[in-house]
């Protein structure tokens, strides 16, 4: 069983931390839950980075979750394979390229108030041309850009902190093996 101290905290990732806390506060260890408290505040919030196309890149995260207000399937194309291509959204290619990497989800939603309709585990991206409209006939700014995925039956609520048609669900990186 681990000890924890303030010095063993500090080597955990945020996610590892909250996590112990929750576990601490489900068994009543008010000391845990104080030093997980006061580590997670000296904590620097991760702050968003600006792309130089408006896209959105943090220091030692990825994107796990993409999720799209996109009614009725709009601009997504079927393979014969069963894979699917978000056809509408682009996201910044180094954000496409850790989902791929790490299976981050896509999730499409009728609004952000509902579950989404039609979600998956991203297996690749392409530059392509888009539509000119997206939701609602606004137009789109990024000329290319969509998402492969295999689709599973598995809604998922709205997540992210982007604003808009889109939201952002970050992770912590993994550990870089040795």
């Amino acid at each position: 069983m681990t000890v924890w101290t303030p010095e063993e905290l500090a080597k955990r990732n945020t996610d590892d931390v909250k996590t112990i806390r929750e576990n601490a506060a489900k068994r009543n260890r008010s000391d845990i839950v104080a030093m997980c408290d006061v580590e997670l505040k000296n904590r620097k919030p991760i702050r968003a980075k600006p792309g130089g196309d408006g896209s959105e890149r943090r220091e030692g995260q990825y994107v796990s979750e993409f999720h799209f207000v996109c009614p009725k399937e709009q601009g997504v194309t079927r393979d014969a394979d069963g894979m699917m291509w978000t056809g509408t959204w682009v996201v910044a290619e180094e954000n496409a390229i850790d989902a791929q990497t790490h299976g981050s989800l896509v999730a499409l939603h009728i609004s952000k108030s509902e579950q989404s309709y039609l979600q998956g585990e991203i297996r690749g991206w392409r530059k392509s041309p888009r539509q000119k409209e997206y939701v609602e006939g606004q137009v789109a700014k990024t000329a290319f850009g969509i998402d492969q995925f295999r689709p599973n039956g598995n809604p998922v609520p709205w997540q992210g902190d982007a604003t808009g048609e889109k939201g952002y669900r970050w992770a912590e990186l993994p550990p870089s093996a040795p």
